[in-house]
C-alpha cells in the first residue's frame, strides 16, 4: 500500500491535488450548487415570463433584433461570462442566469416539435380511419383533438 507522502509526491509531480477540486467545505459546496440552480431556474422563469408577456399572434416568444430573445440573451451571457467580463465574483452568476435563458429557448423549441409530432400522428390516424380522404371539417376536428390531451367526458344523469 502506498503511503500518504508518496501519493502527495505523485500528485504534486503531475500537477494534481489529492483534495477536492476546491478548498470549500461541503456545506459551502452545497450552498453553491443550490444557489447556482436557483439562478438558472430564475433565468428560465424570467425568460418564460417575457416570452409569454410579449408574444404575438405570429410569434410565441419575445424577439430582439429579429432573433429569439431567450437564445440571444442566453448565448451572449454565456459568451461574455466565459470571457471573464464580469469579474471573478459575477461570472458564474451571469453564466447560471444565461444558462436558464438558453434553456428556455430549447424547452420552447422542444415543445413546438413535440406538439407538431402529435398533430401529425393524429392526422395520420384520421386519414387511415377515413379511408384516405379528409374534409375541411375533419381537418379542424383533428387540430382540436391534437390540442387536447384527453377528450372531455360527457356528464350523464
Amino acid at each position: 500500500m502506498l503511503s500518504e507522502n508518496i501519493l502527495d509526491t505523485i500528485a504534486t509531480k503531475h500537477g494534481l491535488s489529492r483534495r477536492s477540486s476546491s478548498d470549500k467545505s461541503r456545506p459551502e459546496e452545497i450552498a453553491g450548487i443550490v444557489f447556482s440552480a436557483a439562478e438558472t431556474m430564475g433565468g428560465a422563469f424570467a425568460m418564460g415570463y417575457l416570452n409569454g408577456r410579449f408574444q404575438t399572434a405570429k410569434k410565441d416568444h419575445l424577439q430582439l433584433f429579429g432573433l429569439p430573445a431567450d437564445l440571444t440573451i442566453g448565448t451572449m451571457g454565456l459568451i461574455t461570462s466565459v470571457m471573464g467580463i464580469y469579474g471573478p465574483l459575477l461570472n458564474s452568476h451571469v453564466a447560471s442566469l444565461a444558462a436558464g435563458a438558453a434553456a428556455t429557448y430549447f424547452a420552447r423549441t422542444g415543445l413546438t416539435y413535440g406538439s407538431n409530432a402529435k398533430t401529425a400522428a393524429v392526422e395520420k390516424l384520421a386519414v387511415q380511419a377515413s379511408g384516405g380522404t379528409l374534409s375541411a371539417g375533419s381537418e379542424k376536428v383533428i387540430r382540436l383533438v391534437a390540442a387536447k390531451e384527453e377528450p372531455q367526458a360527457v356528464a350523464t344523469k
